[in-house]
């Protein structure tokens, strides 16, 4: 495809951006809504009222995801608590995720010889930007932690790209400086961002080594550079002790390491199955999940466990014949690693899906574009993204107000304490104590 043709999709692909301001529209008034009113309303160190060096350390030193912050508290500068203002910046944020999106994968693209499939790239990015799934990412103002975090992460990728392919010295060193600075702001971000160097050795290997056994063995210490650096930033999270963190992440909890690793494994599928069928009346604020007490109780957790085992063998089989497959399922699995290990977090949230998903959403559009006439996949495609876009907006109109999304969480989790809990409190607010 020529340069006019490319030129052509991300016009094209910006026109789309409008779209998502309208399904975003009905929450974009939405209240602070959960850990949203712990760190931004309650938090005195982002209300910043001068933008001067004082400030801004105030707001890096004590909080431990200063790049998130720091960017709630120049919305607090700007607007106060007016949560219009956070929404919009999201918004902004996750349209910026699409197009970085969509560059990552044309470069996959012309990596591999397949450069034709630039439309069908466009379209996957496109999917998953109108995704429903993505709704808790943009629209929960908090998890502006894991879509400016991935905002880094896809902008760390895409400028070692650029790095990679430029015959400048120069230019090169600059965005190579660039790369890094914008890993150090994914983790300052969110932790997510600690798999960024591992992405980085595996993205070479497979699209410019062409997965030579012997690239690997000779630059060896490139491998275990990124594996420090990677548990450099794991011991930086843990606090130093990894075993005593994770031991005292379990005392809030009334689940055990092992009942955590083999409920996660039914979550992962769950995660693949809202990837799917993403209808509104599947998504969840806050779930009730039930737990695996072992990989045979109940007996679909062993299931489960089958089922990601042929996925990630499918990945590892013949990978030179479909390197972007093959590169897609080990993003969803290793993204997806930090939240879904041993680690004592809640059991399921849906914007831990918000990384993840995207090369699985693309590498899925891109298969179904090779197998389909281009008449058939822009008929497809049309109403993929007609359906999507409609289910996300009625998932905002869910998140319109705190009482319709903790009504709705009551809905959907009926053994779960604190949707009652918060409803409760919301209902006491407004004098409705009878309710």
């Amino acid at each position: 495809m020529n340069i006019v043709s490319f030129k052509a999709n991300i016009i094209l692909f910006i026109c789309v951006i409008p779209l998502l301001f309208i399904i975003y529209w009905p929450g974009l008034d939405s209240p602070f809504i959960y850990d949203d009113l712990l760190l931004i309303p309650e938090n005195d160190s982002i209300r910043i009222k001068t933008l001067n060096y004082t400030a801004f350390f105030r707001v890096i030193s004590e909080n431990k995801r200063p790049t998130a912050l720091l960017s709630f508290a120049l919305n607090y500068y700007g607007g106060a608590y007016s949560t219009r203002g956070y929404h919009l910046v999201n918004i902004l944020i996750h349209s910026i995720n699409g197009l970085l999106l969509f560059l990552l994968i044309k470069a996959m693209l012309d990596a591999v010889g397949r450069a034709y499939q630039y439309k069908a790239a466009m379209v996957g990015a496109i999917i998953w930007m109108v995704h429903p799934v993505q709704t808790q990412s943009v629209t929960y103002i908090i998890q502006r932690m894991t879509s400016l975090a991935t905002m880094f992460y896809l902008l760390a990728m895409f400028l070692y790209i650029k790095a990679r392919t430029t015959d400048r010295k120069w230019v090169r060193r600059c965005l190579f400086s660039g790369c890094v600075l914008a890993g150090l702001l994914g983790i300052g971000s969110k932790e997510i961002t600690a798999l960024l160097p591992i992405f980085i050795i595996l993205y070479e290997w497979y699209f410019y080594q062409n997965l030579k056994t012997k690239w690997f063995q000779d630059r060896i210490y490139l491998i275990v550079g990124a594996l420090l650096v990677f548990i450099l930033s794991a011991l930086i999270i843990l606090e130093g002790n990894p075993f005593d963190f994770i031991k005292a992440t379990y005392e809030e909890y009334s689940f055990t390491p092992v009942q955590r690793l083999t409920t996660q494994l039914r979550v992962v599928i769950y995660y693949l199955t809202l990837i799917i069928f993403p209808h509104p009346s599947r998504l969840n604020l806050d779930y009730a999940f039930p737990l695996s007490n072992s990989l045979f109780n109940p007996p679909v957790t062993i299931c489960a466990l089958v089922a990601l085992l042929l996925l990630f063998l499918l990945a590892l089989y013949k990978p030179r014949q479909n390197k972007l497959l093959s590169f897609a399922i080990l993003w969803f699995f290793g993204n997806l690693m930090i939240e879904s290990s041993i680690i004592a977090l809640e059991m399921i949230y849906e914007h831990r899906l918000y990384l993840p998903s995207m090369l699985v959403i693309s590498s899925a559009t891109i298969f179904i574009a090779t197998k389909l006439k281009p008449k058939a996949f822009i008929v497809l495609s049309t109403i993929l993204i007609a359906i999507l876009s409609f289910w996300t907006y009625q998932r905002n109109l869910t998140w319109k107000t705190s009482l319709s999304i903790w009504q709705d969480c009551i809905i959907k989790s009926r053994d779960n304490f604190r949707p009652y809990n918060n409803l409760g409190h919301i209902l006491k607010k407004q004098g409705r104590m009878a309710e």
